[in-house]
């Protein structure tokens, strides 16, 4: 088989700076390694903040029988209680999650998200009830969703009322959250 000579069309390159691009891949696998480290500490330090804010400051405040008190320094340290939750990714945990909450009588928080696509030519067709628009074969997607804020709301209402609700921690993923809380008077 015969070699074929590309001549002056050839393609060139400058093999002097290879030298240069191997250091400079070599410099860019070093940073990217750096932060994946640093990454790694960012997320031990905040485990490690997570315990002293929301385990040990708690505790020790607890057994030294204060929720408030200011340090001669003018430091205000105090604990504070939050509500967490989360519903989750789960469709049936949501729809537990909802049922329990028409069943509390907080179904009006509920909003319905009714989803239909129309090309750009059926604008008409839009205003049209959605009852019709499943007899018509368009596709039509229905999902039923409460803002996060508002259920943190609700939740915080009816646990202060002393309202049980049922699978309040594997439902709705609430849970009372303990802090401890240090800012500057004044």
């Amino acid at each position: 088989m015969k070699e074929f000579d590309f001549g002056a069309d050839a393609p060139r390159v400058d093999t002097s700076r290879l030298g240069e691009l191997s250091e400079l891949i070599t410099e860019m696998q070093a940073r990217e390694e750096r932060v994946l480290q640093i990454e790694e500490e960012l997320k031990t330090a905040k485990a490690e903040l997570a315990e002293v804010q929301e385990q040990r400051g708690p505790e020790l405040m607890d057994e030294l029988r204060t929720k408030d008190f200011t340090t001669a320094g003018g430091l205000r340290v105090q604990v504070k209680e939050e509500l967490k939750h989360s519903l989750g990714n789960d469709p049936a945990n949501k729809a537990r999650a909802l049922q329990i909450m028409r069943q509390l009588k907080q179904g009006g928080s509920i909003r319905n998200v009714v989803m239909v696509e129309f090309s750009l030519q059926e604008d008409a067709k839009a205003d049209e009830l959605v009852t019709e628009l499943r007899a018509r074969g368009l596709l039509v997607s229905r999902d039923e969703m409460i803002h996060s804020s508002t259920l943190k709301s609700i939740l915080k209402q009816l646990l202060k009322r002393g309202v049980q609700i049922p699978e309040l921690k594997e439902t709705f993923g609430a849970y009372w959250r303990r802090q401890l809380k240090v800012t500057r008077k004044g």
